[in-house]
């Protein structure tokens, strides 16, 4: 997990886009007019001014697997046994691994890089900080990937949690920064009402509509092959806590307009 700075910004460099990274991804800056950003990476679509984004999918296949090799107490790297899906050099760097089972299991960890790996091959994961407690084969551990690392476009039918906005069009791959709070332009998907919460939209994405007792989301949970848990949202049933609100309307205009939305994403 690479290191997470708090920092300020000039008013025109929350607009900074380019294709070299300048910044730790997930770096928080706050902007003189009081607006919060964190610095992410686009994934290989570009991104329109005024949408809102979410976090990249997880990689089914990459939980719950097997140590391939005993590593020993204060070791910094270890490697696994992949089953399912390959690995990009470094695709991880940034993220978190995790021992969900057996021996080590609790401790977390930030990767400072991964080897490539076909499927099925052995993977080289390097860590943060030393291990605390030495891993065996009969240890599981998870691959959990940068969640500013490959924004995308919200979906109509959303199962990942929204990061921010867009407050300027970004390039495919391109560093940015995604606006998470304060005052924010979003593309107004039905009407909206002063003052009122509003959600991702089920009807065109990247947008917001208001969140009603008919279209707001509530979150479920369902198993995959590899036992990892995924959200999967449907509509609310009365007394549901709803948990995917993006902010409330601020300035509400017409149906597919550009409105102003107090954004309250980050935490």
């Amino acid at each position: 997990m690479t290191r997470q700075l708090n920092i300020r910004l000039a008013e025109n460099q929350v607009y900074d886009i380019g294709a070299g990274q300048s910044w730790p991804l997930g770096t928080r800056a706050y902007a003189p007019d009081g607006r919060v950003f964190r610095y992410a990476k686009n994934s290989a679509i570009a991104l329109t001014i005024g949408k809102l984004v979410r976090r990249p999918e997880k990689t089914l296949g990459h939980q719950n697997l097997a140590v391939a090799a005993a590593a020993a107490l204060d070791a910094t790297s270890f490697t696994v046994t992949l089953t399912f899906a390959s690995t990009t050099f470094d695709e991880y760097e940034g993220g978190l691994v995790y021992v969900n089972d057996v021996t080590g299991q609790g401790y977390l960890y930030g990767i400072t890089g991964n080897s490539l790996t076909n499927q099925e091959g052995t993977l080289t994961v390097t860590i943060n900080v030393p291990l605390k407690i030495a891993l065996t084969t009969s240890s599981q551990i998870s691959l959990i990937k940068n969640r500013y690392n490959g924004a995308r476009v919200t979906e109509t039918t959303p199962n990942e949690r929204t990061l921010g906005s867009c407050v300027v069009a970004v390039p495919a791959n391109n560093y940015f920064w995604a606006q998470v709070a304060g005052p924010a332009v979003i593309l107004q998907d039905g009407e909206w009402d002063e003052n009122k919460d509003l959600v991702p939209s089920t009807n065109l994405r990247g947008s917001a509509m208001a969140a009603s007792a008919i279209n707001q989301i509530a979150e479920a949970r369902v198993g995959d092959a590899s036992y990892a848990d995924r959200l999967f949202q449907g509509n609310v049933i009365p007394s549901t806590a709803v948990t995917n609100t993006i902010g409330y309307a601020l300035d509400p205009r017409a149906d597919t307009e550009y409105g102003l939305v107090q954004l309250s994403l980050d935490v």
